[in-house]
């Protein structure tokens, strides 16, 4: 009867360790686009992209300093190599995984439009 106690706990031991992997896969996952949509939901058509540029490095605690490369989480207009007039924020979920929120904006650098999607790859 002992034997089939300690056979029972080592399966359950087993078991349980790839639920509780893919649990916190599937939090993180939720978690980066439940962030991405309320950052996005955050933004009001006409705000100005200076403003939620502050807001998102201060919420991240990534600060860009003046004449940095670009950040590993925002990117955008006028960084070299990035699209007219729009900015991509990212919120990383798991290993390659991420939430983003894409911007775009006016001549004037006022939102026109705004979008949050996820990326698994």
């Amino acid at each position: 009867m002992k034997a089939f106690r300690v056979l029972f706990k080592l399966a359950l031991i087993i078991v349980s360790l790839p639920v509780m992997l893919i649990m916190l896969v599937g939090y993180l996952i939720c978690s980066a686009e439940r962030d991405a949509n309320t950052f996005c939901d955050q933004i009001a058509p006409g705000a100005d992209i200076i403003h939620i540029i502050q807001q998102f490095e201060k919420q991240t605690g990534i600060e860009k300093e003046s004449g940095d490369k670009v950040s590993a989480r925002h990117y955008g207009f006028p960084d070299e190599g990035y699209g007219d007039h729009s900015h991509t924020f990212l919120f990383p979920a798991m290993m390659f995984d991420r939430a983003y929120c894409r911007v775009s904006l006016r001549e004037n650098g006022k939102v026109k439009s705004k979008t949050a999607y996820f990326q698994a790859d």
